[in-house]
């Protein structure tokens, strides 16, 4: 798994919503070990990932230790290395 995010990304948050950023393309599942379901931050349960400006749906789990988001999506534009996620949460 890839710590890319945490060390080249950002979150934010608006509302309910987490938005996360990744800087570049990366080479692994994207892993955001403060969105584990065991993390103390954390206090809802997330309900969908969403790729910001892409119509695809990223395959996403919430692990214990961390949330992943699977690397098998096409970059919503290329020429432009940064991915944004839209986190919901109940």
């Amino acid at each position: 798994m890839s710590k890319f995010i945490l060390s080249k990304g950002g979150c934010k948050s608006k509302d309910s919503d987490l938005y996360a950023f990744c800087l570049g393309r990366p080479v692994t599942d994207i892993k955001i070990k403060s969105l584990g379901k065991d993390s103390k931050n954390l206090n809802k349960k997330i309900t969908s990932v969403t790729l910001l400006g892409s119509t695809a749906k990223p395959e996403w789990r919430q692990e214990d230790d961390a949330l992943i988001i699977k690397n098998d999506f096409k970059m919503p534009v290329e020429e432009v290395p940064v991915l944004g996620f839209k986190i919901e949460f109940r």
